[in-house]
């Protein structure tokens, strides 16, 4: 049996043996779309995610469209890339450039999102 842990930064599954942060895709990001869905009970689920640079500049190990198409499989309804100037920025800077994105939609009102530990 998992449950849900809600915390201000992260949503975490918690098994009988460990707490997983759900931060990465293929396995984890599948299971955070699908509990953040469950959770807001939302309609849609938009993902803001970086394009083939991630934070700290660092290359992406696996190319943004197979991420994108991996999300969109996952249960993700859109995914849009987060501009390079934001995604590799500082996480001010990222989490501003992600939520001004989703602000001008204009059709968001939950926000989910994983991080590093």
């Amino acid at each position: 049996m998992q449950n849900t842990i809600r915390s201000t930064t992260d949503i975490y599954i918690k098994s009988e043996t460990e707490k997983i942060p759900c931060t990465n895709l293929p396995k984890k990001g599948i299971i955070q779309i699908r509990k953040a869905k469950e959770i807001t009970g939302a309609d849609y689920i938009i993902v803001v995610m970086s394009g083939n640079h991630m934070q700290r500049g660092t290359p992406a190990l696996i190319d943004k469209y197979s991420r994108a198409k991996m999300a969109l499989s996952g249960g993700a309804d859109m995914v849009i890339e987060l501009p390079t100037c934001y995604a590799t920025a500082s996480a001010e800077y990222f989490a501003m450039g992600a939520i001004s994105i989703l602000n001008q939609l204009g059709c968001v009102d939950s926000v989910c999102f994983g991080s590093e530990s």
